[in-house]
């Protein structure tokens, strides 16, 4: 960020002037991760008036780091079983930039990133989000990961409106989320709420030049399909609250092919964005462990609900 930047930021943080662009970051992975994402924000280009808000539930360690290296983010403590919906929530009530920003701990955006989300805003979108793309591709297991997260990102999308935006690399007018509180603190992700959005008529725009990378390793396949497990159990969960018995066992076994279904959508998706076969194919055992493991959370969500499932998903 040019020192201009800096200095305009520093005015608008000691005034009641609105930054230009307010962006929340919950921290759930710890130090290391957020530390790249917050250093991604310091090189932006853009002359812009910035305030960096995170949501914070790992701890203290992870707060006086983050106080110490980058003292212009500002640190929300929450308590560590805090679901990363209800974490964005906080963070929307204490913001004060005109737009509001969403991205993770371990995204790191493209330079040019926030110049891009105000032109979009300044073009008249009321939302707009961008592409994610994969920046953690040193090991197989990360790269297969991230084909069994975002292989609907690998195929080039034009710039389009739609309401089926990220929830990580996304930008929202403050005033639009502000008269959607009652939805964003009912701690349901950001299809949720971007549905609620397009039911508002809202203008909501995806520009594919808005870029961010997701940069998250993992240890083991275990870890990343435990992940994949909460995150299913959450969301089929709360697709199926109002259901009954009946319908929740029917959902619970129809999960039998989910395993099945999800590896060729997967496949087929990578496979057309251009990832190469032998990519796939040395890929495909880690797929198929990860999709088991999604389909069992989805299993789990109907049958018993989601208990502690939304706030250990990270």
């Amino acid at each position: 960020m040019t020192n201009a930047a800096l200095r305009e930021r520093d005015r608008v943080e000691g005034s009641d002037a609105s930054p230009d662009l307010s962006i929340v970051i919950p921290s759930v992975n710890g130090s290391e991760p957020l530390r790249e994402t917050l250093a991604a924000l310091q090189a932006q280009s853009a002359d812009a008036s910035l305030e960096v808000l995170v949501p914070e539930r790992c701890g203290p360690e992870v707060r006086n780091t983050i106080e110490k290296e980058f003292p212009r983010a500002r640190i929300i403590p929450v308590e560590p079983a805090t679901p990363i919906p209800i974490m964005r929530h906080y963070a929307f009530q204490e913001a004060r930039g005109t737009s509001v920003a969403v991205i993770e701990d371990h995204v790191i955006v493209d330079e040019d990133w926030v110049d891009r989300i105000l032109a979009a805003r300044g073009d008249g979108a009321d939302v707009v989000g961008g592409s994610v793309y994969n920046a953690a591709t040193d090991t197989l297991l990360d790269r297969a990961a991230f084909l069994c997260e975002y292989s609907h990102d690998l195929n080039p999308r034009e710039a389009t409106e739609t309401s089926a935006l990220p929830g990580n690399n996304v930008a929202y007018d403050r005033e639009l989320l502000s008269e959607l509180q009652s939805v964003t603190s009912e701690g349901r992700w950001e299809d949720h709420l971007h549905q609620a959005m397009h039911d508002r008529s809202a203008r909501m725009v995806f520009q594919p030049e808005i870029r961010a990378g997701h940069k998250m390793h993992y240890q083991s396949a275990a870890e990343y399909a435990e992940q994949r497990l909460l995150y299913s159990r959450a969301f089929s969960a709360m697709r199926l609250a109002d259901s009954g018995l009946v319908p929740r066992v029917g959902y619970a076994v129809a999960t039998i092919v989910l395993p099945l279904v999800l590896a060729v959508r997967i496949l087929s998706r990578a496979w057309r964005g251009g990832t190469p076969a032998i990519e796939l194919v040395r890929s495909l055992p880690y797929i198929l462990y990860f999709v088991s493991a999604w389909a069992a959370g989805e299993a789990a969500g109907a049958l018993f609900g989601a208990g502690d499932a939304l706030g250990r998903v990270r």
